[in-house]
């Protein structure tokens, strides 16, 4: 006795954890994105669904691994939590301004159950009779045809028929056919009798046929009654078709090599020219524009630089090596699509090329010395004198001029004080002692390439530059009594000017040409850092005053004087 309940228990713990994990988006099944963690929804699928009602009554939840799934009940009908089904609102009696009329028979259809007292005989209602309304498209079953298809009484599941076409199907009450039409672009599934994807659907000669694999009960279980209507197509790409061009994909010319079905990647082809690609939609090729000096790379399915294309036969082909699904080897997870295109190439000193001289790159004389293409970091050489360096820009070398008073210093790479340029033989030499990397010791960050111009901490004698003496600067009552170790510099009457605080009086300085008072860095710095013009846009420095660098590989603005 004791190991025949040892073997019930056994056995109803089995049939207890039977359960299996449903794919996510098989079939018609939401796909879990759409879906929401709620607690009544178990962790793994049993083998039938949980249905729960939803937050109308034209809609319902659909558990999936813990998740429900909100899903749309076929127009004209509403959820009916006795019967876990789609039902007429009548039946479902869930909206209160309908009469309610639910079905005697229960859930299971059973009517051989205990039922209230026995009511007369059921018979085919004559010609104005009650029939249910056929909710969603204004006709009665009155008004429907009488349809040989149809029984004569309805069971507890509902007779769908095909219709006269594919989007139109015939719902059968109490002998009569009423003609319902699928939501728009679906139709009748007539193995599964619910409205489905035309290539699901199986029903138009001229749409190719991919049935669901799962047929019409699911993969693995019991009969989802009714089955709900497929979700509405996910969009693929978050964004208008053919964004940025004006271009929608009706009006894009068939492409036949375009799939008629989008999938969840993208298809992009080559264009007519390098710079131009090809994204399919729904067969149609729209044509597209990658940004200005990219060429598309149809192996890596991205705008890439002209030499990773290897589009243009004018320009050398030098591909990634890492190819299309990166470095870094391992089994894991597989491409990475699509990659983001690359970045245009920032403009590492703001301005255009030679800014102040007026000389483009393209007037630039050949330099040997400059490598043909440019990195990310700019090449700079030394030039004819201390004060003028050379920038390479693509095999060229366009001579620059270091602001007034001070010396390119090829060790770190910026104009810099001419003492520790060490440039002019005729100054004597005085070296930065923490060297081109900055003092402070740690692994992070590198020289950051190039620093603004210098602060206005110009050693001389007060006010030099502008022939006034500190005994003729106006008494400033924001500057302290006595000077301390760090000049006091506060901001100006305007933009380009500050005042440099000396034993209690403001003397007026101005920054050098171009360059706006910074008085969270306490410096002369690029009017975008600065932030003091309104009608500049702010994109203030993300490195906090006073630090050399925001960690390794930073290639962000940040200036820091030398």
């Amino acid at each position: 006795m004791r190991s025949l309940l040892v073997l019930a228990v056994l056995v109803t713990a089995s049939q207890a954890f039977s359960v299996f994990q449903n794919p996510p988006c098989s079939g018609t099944t939401p796909c879990l994105i759409n879906c929401v963690v709620n607690a009544r929804c178990p962790i793994f699928n049993p083998s039938k669904p949980i249905l729960l009602p939803g937050p109308t009554c034209d809609r319902f939840y659909k558990c999936e691994s813990g998740r429900a799934c909100e899903t749309l009940c076929p127009g004209g009908t509403h959820f009916n939590t006795r019967e876990e089904a789609c039902d007429w609102p009548h039946r479902a009696c869930c909206d209160p301004s309908i009469e309610c009329r639910p079905d005697p028979c229960g859930p299971g259809g059973d009517c051989t159950v205990p039922s209230p007292p026995t009511q007369p005989p059921v018979v085919i209602p004559p010609p104005g009779g009650q029939n249910p309304p056929c909710s969603g498209s204004g006709i009665c079953a009155i008004n429907c045809p009488v349809d040989n298809r149809c029984p004569a009484f309805d069971g507890s599941k509902t007779t769908l028929l095909p219709g006269t076409s594919c989007g139109v199907y015939v719902k059968c009450i109490a002998g009569r056919g009423c003609p319902m039409s699928c939501p728009a672009g679906l139709h009748f599934n007539s193995a599964k009798a619910i409205c489905d994807w035309p290539f699901q659907a199986c029903c138009d000669p001229n749409v190719e046929c991919r049935p669901d694999p799962c047929g019409p009960n699911g993969c693995g279980g019991g009969p989802i009654y009714p089955p709900p209507p497929p979700p509405p197509p996910p969009p693929i790409v978050p964004e208008p078709p053919c964004s940025g061009s004006g271009i929608c994909a009706s009006n894009c010319p068939v492409d036949n090599r375009c799939p008629a079905f989008d999938g969840s990647k993208p298809t992009l082809l080559p264009g007519t020219s390098c710079s131009v690609y090809v994204k399919c939609i729904a067969g149609r090729g729209c044509p597209m524009s990658c940004p200005a000096g990219l060429h598309f790379n149809s192996a890596k399915q991205i705008c890439d630089w002209p030499f990773q294309a290897c589009c243009d036969p004018n320009v050398e082909c030098r591909p990634d090596p890492c190819g299309p699904n990166g470095c870094g080897g391992g089994g894991g997870g597989g491409p990475i699509y699509p990659p983001p295109p690359p970045p245009p190439p920032a403009p590492i000193v703001p301005g255009p090329p030679c800014s102040g001289s007026g000389i483009c790159a393209s007037n630039c004389p050949v330099d040997n010395r400059c490598p043909a293409f440019d990195g990310s970091k700019p090449t700079l050489l030394p030039g004819q004198n201390c004060g003028v360096y050379v920038k390479c820009i693509a095999g060229r070398g366009c001579p620059m001029s270091c602001p007034a008073g001070l010396h390119f210093n090829s060790a770190k790479q910026i104009c810099d004080w001419p003492f520790q340029a060490c440039c002019d033989p005729n100054v004597e030499c005085r070296p930065d002692p923490c060297g081109p990397n900055g003092c402070g010791g740690g692994g992070g960050g590198g020289p950051i390439y190039p620093p603004p111009p210098p602060p206005p901490i110009v050693p001389g004698p007060p006010c030099s530059g502008s022939g006034i003496c500190a005994n003729n600067c106006p008494v400033d009552n924001r500057c302290p009594a006595f000077d301390g170790s760090k000049p006091t510099l506060l901001p100006g009457q305007n933009c380009g000017v500050y005042v440099k605080c000396i034993a209690g009086r403001g003397c007026p300085m101005s920054c050098p040409a171009g360059l706006h008072f910074n008085s969270a860095k306490q410096i002369c710095d690029w009017p975008f850092q600065a932030c003091c013009d309104p009608s500049v846009q702010c994109r203030p420095d993300p490195c906090p005053p006073g630090a050399f660098g925001c960690g390794q590989n930073n290639n962000n603005n940040n200036w820091m004087f030398g």
